[in-house]
């Protein structure tokens, strides 16, 4: 054999090893993509009848958020029972996000190779949620009561001016009728107004009672793997 054709035969021998390597490096690459397992938890949530006229985050914001991503990548990547961490861009590109139509449920995917961790992913997820709405509601509502307390005293203020102006209108030998009217109609009015802040007073007192059953865990389903 000539060297020439011992050089050609040396060359096709790189080129075959070469394009095995690459089908083995591709087939373990797609068997890597093909068995990721996703794990599914489902939210239930609903905002408190005194937030629905008020600007609040979504949910999903929430859950998207810096705070709330770094936190679970902290637990995650702090638990020595995993030997694989996950990183910021993993947990953003994997995880799911979205609401069931005509429904108070949140649906919270996440897909990855190890079904366990993919599991403490979505309770992790969840749970910081939960912990960061709740965190949240508690500052909203204790913001609105001081509002609401506020405007109540200024009211009062407000009532007793009006009713000892009406007071001195009626007992005024020059009475003018028309004029007691309308004091008589701006002091019932303010009276609505009292009472009104004392409803919204009185459903954050209830909210603030309920507020850690206005969103929790309904469950954490089963994982599906593609083999």
């Amino acid at each position: 054999m000539s060297i020439k054709n011992i050089n050609l035969s040396v060359f096709f021998v790189k080129k075959l090893i070469i394009v095995l390597a690459c089908l083995v490096i591709t087939g373990t690459s797609f068997a890597s993509e093909s068995s990721k397992c996703q794990v599914v938890g489902n939210l239930f949530w609903r905002k408190n009848v005194w937030q629905e006229n008020q600007f609040n985050s979504l949910p999903i914001d929430i859950i998207r958020s810096p705070k709330i991503i770094n936190r679970v990548l902290q637990e995650l990547n702090s638990n020595s029972i995993h030997s694989q961490s996950i990183s910021s861009q993993d947990l953003i590109n994997n995880l799911k996000i979205e609401t069931i139509a005509n429904t108070d449920v949140l649906k919270i995917s996440y897909s990855h190779s190890n079904l366990n961790l993919a599991a403490k992913v979505v309770n992790s997820v969840m749970n910081h949620y939960l912990e960061e709405d709740l965190l949240q509601f508690q500052q909203q509502a204790a913001v609105s009561k001081k509002v609401i307390e506020n405007n109540l005293a200024i009211k009062i203020k407000e009532i007793r001016i009006a009713e000892q102006v009406l007071q001195k209108l009626c007992e005024s030998r020059h009475t003018n009728q028309e004029e007691i009217s309308q004091y008589q109609n701006n002091l019932k009015n303010l009276n609505t107004e009292y009472e009104n802040l004392l409803i919204r007073l009185q459903e954050i007192s209830v909210a603030e009672k309920q507020s850690r059953g206005n969103a929790r865990i309904i469950s954490l389903a089963s994982s599906d793997c593609n083999k």
